[in-house]
């Protein structure tokens, strides 16, 4: 019997110096730190890892006290810092807002802490869903003041079993536009 409580206690140290999780200790998951977003989202649509973010893209029904957005679903783009063994945590969110055809979110990416250091590129995110199913690409084009390069990006888009969505990151500007273009290459929406 003596035996058996030594080993008890002798087990019980070795967890205790190395550190064992405890329930409250276990990191947070992605789900975990995006279930603490002030909206309840639907499903998590696409993840990317870009530089040390991870951008997460979800789908949520905004709360009906949300002044400007009615009850139908929306995206949100959240960006998150961390990894399984630590733990994630939701560093920004941003939602896309409606466009007719298709919505447009835009967000400085959260790289830094606070605003961006004198002569510093900051990128940022151009998002949002298609809602007409004859669009099969997306170019976005970028202009700062009153200069315009001529020059066209193409949008990732990612079908999803809600609705496919687009996103670029890009570096800052004062206007973007948004140009969808159906399958024979014509263009048949825009924004911006």
């Amino acid at each position: 019997m003596q035996r058996l409580l030594t080993l008890l206690v002798i087990s019980f140290q070795i967890l205790l110096i190395t550190g064992c999780n405890l329930p409250e200790d276990i990191p947070k998951t992605i789900e975990e730190a995006i279930g603490e977003l002030p909206v309840s989202y639907d499903e998590i649509l696409h993840k990317v890892v870009y530089k040390d973010v991870t951008i997460v893209f979800i789908n949520f029904i905004p709360d009906s006290n949300v002044v400007g957005l009615n009850s139908e679903m929306k995206l949100s783009v959240v960006f998150l810092k961390g990894n399984n063994n630590t733990g994630w945590e939701v560093i920004h969110q941003e939602h896309a807002l409606d466009g007719g055809q298709q919505t447009i979110g835009d967000s400085r990416l959260p790289f830094d802490e606070g605003p961006p250091k004198d002569g510093a590129i900051t990128e940022y995110i151009v998002f949002g869903t298609i809602h007409n199913p004859e669009i099969s690409d997306i170019k976005i084009r970028t202009r700062l003041g009153s200069f315009e390069d001529g020059s066209f990006s193409d949008a990732i888009i990612i079908r999803t079993d809600w609705k496919p969505i687009y996103f670029l990151v890009r570096s800052p500007s004062t206007r973007t536009e948004v140009i969808g273009f159906d399958s024979s290459g014509k263009e048949i929406a825009h924004l911006g």
